[in-house]
């Protein structure tokens, strides 16, 4: 996430990240995000391509946050 060190805050979590990237932000590996994403299990991706997938950090940050309520309840 090195490539804009200076990007504005307000604009840092509209990044979106590719799919080994939100992976690796999350702490999974890159299969382990693909079966979580064929069951429904992570955020909406953005479509970037006709192959390719993104993830706003926002929706990364989210999903984590969401998962840590669950485990605290």
């Amino acid at each position: 996430m090195s490539d804009f060190p200076n990007l504005p805050p307000e604009f840092a979590g509209k990044r979106v990240l590719g799919t080994k990237k939100a992976a690796a932000f999350v702490g999974l590996s890159g299969r382990e995000w693909e079966r979580r994403r064929a069951a429904g299990e992570t955020p909406t991706p953005v479509q970037l391509g006709t192959r390719k997938l993104g993830y706003t950090i926002e929706s990364l940050v989210t999903w984590i946050e969401a998962r840590k309520e669950k485990v605290a309840a």
